[in-house]
């Protein structure tokens, strides 16, 4: 094998890893994440080879380098915010408290029901700055959305989204798209009846469509979105106006979080919710939240249930004593007063004997 035109020396390559260590050490100062300064220091290193020519420490592994980081996720762990499950309850008194919706309003309660019904991620419907959001992969304009059959007859809306998350080779939740949500007005949230307001309310010209973000900031114009900003600022200020809990424990992820929390509630097996919530991990688990009159009826069958477990009745068996006639076995067991039941009412026959004789 020839060795290469310019070897780095030992001692040089090592130089520059400790130098990249304290660098990625320094970046802990300004990002809260350490995936985040790998990030940096990755740029770090090609913008150093577009203009040296050649790159920090070589093409070495840099072990030293991520054993340290590795130590510095272990020392300064990511602390995950607090944020609490909006409820369609929630949402259906902000939409009673704001009427009439005019079309500044109906744009942001449209949203927000959208979001939750569609589990979308905030990056899936609205802008995080109004400049060069239409040319963004993500944008999401009013012809993105159809009715079946028709707007005046309408059973169903289909919304295509760009889905946020990178999708992975075994992904099999990650592909819903497009988003199908049915119309139900006399639901607490229902996207598509919001959505139908939204186009019937606020009409645009159908040449504007393909240039008209679907959530639109009506004080800036027909072509400008609202931006996250702005949504997380009203959704706040709604927290705060209909209830008496703390607003900062509620943010653009408690819309994602509510709504799996209650297709959680309403018994939504696991494979629908991942396909629903487009998640392809258990990550999903960190978004359903446990539902109080579910817990109540839980605590109610936790103290009727007859339990005996299996290893102490093979107990039980190998001390000799009868596993109905110990302790453990009440009286009135259902199962037994329905065992002798049977045996009263339907007795064996001659037919029904195994005996041969």
């Amino acid at each position: 094998m020839l060795p290469s035109a310019n070897p780095q020396p030992v001692q040089e390559r090592l130089d520059h890893e400790w130098t990249l260590i304290r660098f990625g050490f320094s970046l802990m100062k300004r990002f809260s994440t350490i995936s985040s300064v790998v990030q940096h220091l990755s740029m770090t290193r090609q913008r150093h080879i577009l203009y040296t020519g050649f790159e920090i420490a070589g093409s070495a592994d840099l072990p030293r380098l991520k054993m340290a980081l590795k130590a510095a996720a272990d020392l300064f762990p990511v602390t995950i915010r607090e944020r609490h499950a909006l409820t369609p309850q929630q949402l259906r008194r902000w939409r009673e408290m704001l009427r009439p919706h005019g079309p500044g309003v109906l744009n942001i309660l449209a949203a927000f029901e959208v979001a939750f019904c569609g589990l979308l991620r905030s990056k899936e419907f609205c802008a995080k700055k109004t400049h060069g959001y239409l040319s963004s992969k993500f944008a999401l304009t009013r012809d993105r959305v159809s009715f079946i059959p028709s707007l005046e007859n309408v059973k169903f809306a289909v919304l295509n989204i760009s889905v946020a998350k990178k999708r992975a080779s075994n992904n099999r939740y990650n592909e819903r798209n497009p988003v199908i949500l049915p119309f139900d007005p006399d639901a607490d949230v229902n996207g598509c009846a919001r959505l139908v307001e939204l186009f019937t309310l606020d009409p645009i010209p159908a040449h504007q469509m393909s240039v008209t973000p679907l959530f639109r900031d009506v004080s800036l114009g027909a072509g400008q979105p609202l931006v996250y900003r702005k949504l997380f600022a009203a959704l706040r200020n709604l927290v705060q106006r209909s209830s008496d809990i703390d607003p900062k424990f509620y943010g653009m992820h408690s819309l994602r979080i509510g709504a799996a929390t209650a297709l959680l509630a309403a018994g939504c097996p696991k494979e629908h919710l991942m396909s629903l919530g487009r998640w392809d991990s258990e990550c999903y688990k960190l978004y359903a939240r446990a539902n109080l009159p579910a817990m109540i009826t839980w605590q109610r069958r936790l103290g009727r249930q007859f339990v005996l477990p299996t290893e102490t009745a093979a107990l039980l068996t190998r001390n000799g004593i009868p596993i109905e006639g110990s302790s453990l076995w009440p009286a009135n067991c259902a199962w037994t007063a329905a065992r002798d039941r049977n045996l009263t009412t339907n007795a064996l026959d001659d037919s029904d004997s195994d005996d041969d004789s």
